[in-house]
């Protein structure tokens, strides 16, 4: 497995460096790969890298999904998260609390790509 976590962040981070040959910084095509980058790093314990990739990516889902989206939602979750796995209480409570007062308001189901990020 860490093999493979090894492997899938090292091709992300070439990804990322060659779409932003290509497009804004802001684009939300890199901002789907840093998010995926987030998840690898979680996966290693680096809650500082993967938080500050979370933080970085959240205004960019902001912008294009909505303050309302589940993708925005998993951002949110991930970086409460993020954040109190570097003792950051106050700032995971905060997102935390976000992710759930939109998740409470949707009608329905939970959604599944939620679901992957909450496990």
């Amino acid at each position: 497995m860490a093999g493979n976590s090894a492997r899938a962040l090292d091709l992300l981070q070439e990804a990322i460096r060659v779409v932003r040959l290509h497009r804004a910084p802001d684009d939300l095509q890199i901002a789907l790969l840093r998010a995926n980058m987030g998840n690898r790093l979680m996966e290693f314990s680096d809650y500082e890298g993967a938080r500050a990739t979370y933080t970085s990516v959240l205004p960019i889902f902001e912008s294009h999904y909505g303050l309302q989206h589940s993708r925005t939602t998993a951002v949110k979750v991930s970086l409460g998260i993020a954040s109190a796995g570097v003792g950051d209480t106050a700032a995971a409570l905060r997102y935390l609390r976000e992710a759930e007062t939109t998740l409470a308001a949707r009608p329905g189901p939970p959604d599944p790509s939620l679901a992957i990020t909450l496990r």
